[in-house]
Formats: C-alpha cells, structure tokens, sequence
C-alpha cells in the first residue's frame, strides 16, 4: 500500500502585501544630475575652483608642518 504525502496548509497573512519596489531609475537619474551641476559649476566658475584647491593645498601644509613641530617636540 502506497503511502500519501500530506500537502503542507500555506495561509498567507491577511496584512501583509506585496514588497515594495524601490525606484532604482530615479535615484541613479539624481547621482547623474549632481554630477552634471559639479562639472557645470567648474567650468563656469575655474578662478573659484583653482583658489579654493589652493587654499586646501596651503591648510594642508599648515597642519603638516605643526604636526612636525608636535612630533619633533
């Protein structure tokens, strides 16, 4: 005599729905956009861009030679 495999009761939960989709499209459409505006800003404005890279350069090199003095100390 063949024995026959019960069939497992599967009840979905009443509250629960559908997982969201999130909108991949819309969010790499934004890193794009923000990309574009950098570049357009640079462009449009390269004495901003150049001093700005300078005044870094020179904090940089500020915060290097204290930390010299610091070490040598």
């Amino acid at each position: 005599m063949e024995a026959r495999t019960p069939k497992d009761k599967v009840i979905e939960k009443p509250l629960m729905g559908p997982d969201p989709k999130t909108n991949k499209r819309s969010a790499a459409i934004k890193v794009v956009m923000l990309a574009s505006k950098i570049v357009e800003s640079a462009l449009s404005n390269p004495f901003f861009t150049a001093s700005r890279a300078f005044i870094f350069l020179f904090a940089s090199s500020l915060i290097l030679s204290k930390t010299k003095t610091l070490a040598s100390t």
